[in-house]
């Protein structure tokens, strides 16, 4: 994988998302459960969270296998966990457009900063560092619909 690609593709189980490299500390290849108790650069123990079912809590990874996005916050580093990762060849990060502030205000968690289109197939593209900044916090869920603004 290209360090000097802007935008990734994570795959969970059941979705497809688009992520900025630059939102990403490190990213490690998990073969065993072992692989995640490894530490961080700074020598801190991980936050391990899987990806999917924050999303979507029927998006469960079925296999130990998988690839760890370490987003790192001031105090801990946060490994979202995907089961698969790829290149986004072909967009540059400015391809992204914004929610509009109608839909935006209706997502529980701000963890989009907005979607693109690829192959026809619109696609959101995650806030990683608000995700694990969520997760430090004990915030799970992202649903449409359940602002309570309302």
């Amino acid at each position: 994988m290209s360090t000097a690609t802007l935008l990734l593709f994570a795959c969970t189980t059941r979705h497809r998302y688009v992520v900025r490299r630059d939102q990403i500390a490190e990213i490690r290849l998990i073969r065993r459960n072992g692989d995640l108790a490894l530490p961080d650069a700074r020598g801190r123990t991980l936050v391990c969270q899987e990806l999917g079912p924050l999303l979507d809590p029927l998006d469960v990874r079925r296999s130990v296998r998988c690839h760890a996005l370490i987003v790192a916050t001031r105090r801990r580093s946060v490994a979202l966990l995907v089961e698969r990762l790829d290149d986004f060849v072909g967009m540059a990060p400015e391809a992204v457009q914004r929610l509009s502030p109608l839909l935006a205000r209706h997502l529980a968690r701000p963890w989009v900063l907005g979607a693109l289109v690829c192959d026809d197939i619109p696609l959101l593209v995650l806030d990683l560092r608000q995700i694990a900044q969520d997760v430090l916090l004990g915030i799970h869920t992202m649903h449409a619909g359940s602002n309570t603004d309302e």
